[in-house]
């Protein structure tokens, strides 16, 4: 699966900002509104994109992204390949998608709009998608404001209305859409619309037609920063995501540090007296190439810690006695919190993997259960 992000566009509403630059090159917090976008595809597996914008905003995208350098694929650690489509005037959605015909190929693809930000994992999505289409939904309190959409119990598309005077639902279209490859024949025969653009919504009514068009209700924040007012609010929001859940307020941590190279830990440290918040312990492993797990398969009998993956991506494995989970690592702003009694290890590291890990108290060899029957028998004691 190819990605397409659509970053063309006048942004009206964004004057007199938009003048001089491209609104997805405007900042939100400390990114530019575009690499969210990348960001969201590479995080789901995508590690082909094609950016489609404006030839007199071509420079300023080329300047920030190159080829995608800054930016590393899941499935191999290495650079993403990053390339540009030029829409020479905004003639609408399915427009600027057609634009990617060719380098789509024969291949599914997934359209992001470059304009909005959405928090939650697609990844599952992607990875298990096969045909039709697959529409991200948003409930939100004006959806008079969006193309509306209603669904049958089993998430079927039945209709989508673009901005309705009295809408049906409140679940709004988000910029967010896979396709298989027969998208492109859907666009042949479309009109320009009364504004003349060629609409999604008409390739979208077309897979509807054929009861293909499935839906995925969105649970988190999703902005689409067009209007002064989101892109400030979407600003707010990642200052809040991007604070440290585990500071209560600021301190100074006097460390002993020591290289530690059992597995690639380079640096531990260890507060040398109490900090205003509870953190007592922390260490960064890295030099991960090649190794199959760090630290073995272990719980806690009651250390709480916090696992961030700092650069690259690895595997947490989860197991609480009763049910597992793999958890993949891949944004920094995303810790887990790992409670007692959770049996866990690290594994598929990519090359330039950085993991953090935070915990509330100093190391303590009788703290850890490094074997699965008695960290069951352990549970069983817990619970009685």
């Amino acid at each position: 699966m190819k990605g397409v992000i659509l970053a063309g566009g006048q942004a009206t509403r964004l004057y007199p900002l938009t003048l001089v630059t491209n609104k997805h090159l405007l900042p939100v917090y400390h990114k530019p509104v575009i690499y969210y976008a990348i960001e969201k595809l590479v995080s789901a597996g995508i590690d082909r994109i094609m950016i489609v914008t404006s030839p007199h905003h071509l420079g300023g995208f080329v300047n920030l992204l190159g080829s995608g350098q800054n930016f590393k694929s899941k499935k191999n650690g290495k650079q993403i390949q990053i390339v540009y489509g030029i829409q020479n005037v905004p003639s609408g959605l399915a427009d600027g998608l057609y634009i990617a015909k060719d380098y789509i190929g024969k291949d599914n693809c997934i359209l992001h709009l470059g304009d909005n930000i959405l928090e939650d994992d697609i990844s599952k999505h992607v990875k298990t998608f096969k045909k039709g289409a697959l529409v991200f939904l948003k409930e939100v309190s004006d959806p008079e404001r969006f193309g509306v959409a209603s669904v049958d119990k089993n998430g079927k598309v039945t209709e989508i209305v673009e901005k309705p005077l009295k809408p049906k639902t409140n679940l709004a279209v988000t910029g967010l859409y896979i396709y298989d490859n027969s998208v492109f024949k859907k666009m042949l025969g479309q009109k320009a619309s009364k504004r003349g653009e060629f609409e999604i919504t008409f390739v979208n009514n077309r897979y509807i037609k054929e009861q293909t068009l499935r839906s995925v209700l969105l649970k988190n924040a999703w902005f689409d920063v067009g209007t002064f007012d989101s892109l400030l609010a979407a600003g707010e929001y990642m200052k809040q995501k991007m604070k440290r859940p585990f500071a209560k307020k600021p301190g100074v941590i006097g460390l002993q540090t020591f290289d530690d190279s059992r597995d690639g830990c380079l640096y531990i440290g260890e507060a040398t007296k109490n900090v205003p918040f509870e953190i007592k312990r922390f260490y960064c492993i890295n030099n991960l190439p090649g190794k199959t797990a760090v630290r073995g398969k272990h719980a806690h009998k009651k250390l709480h810690q916090y696992i961030f993956c700092m650069n690259g991506s690895f595997t947490l494995e989860l197991d609480n006695g009763t049910n597992k989970k793999r958890v993949v690592m891949d944004d920094p702003a995303h810790g887990i919190s790992l409670g007692p009694l959770i049996w866990h290890t690290m594994s598929d590291f990519s090359k330039d993997c950085v993991i953090l890990v935070v915990a509330d108290d100093y190391y303590d060899e009788s703290d850890y259960i490094r074997n699965y029957e008695d960290f069951i028998q352990q549970i069983k004691s817990t619970k009685h």
